[in-house]
């Protein structure tokens, strides 16, 4: 039961690195298409 409780807390928090790792991608997106207009 107590693994099944540390599996699902690693998994939450692999997903908020994933969707770090993606909204910075993004960003970073944003920005060099933002640059390119200027």
């Amino acid at each position: 039961m107590a693994f099944s409780h540390l599996f699902i807390a690693f998994f939450f928090l692999l997903l908020e690195c994933l969707f770090c790792f993606l909204f910075c991608h993004v960003a970073q997106l944003l920005l060099n298409s933002s640059n390119k207009l200027d």
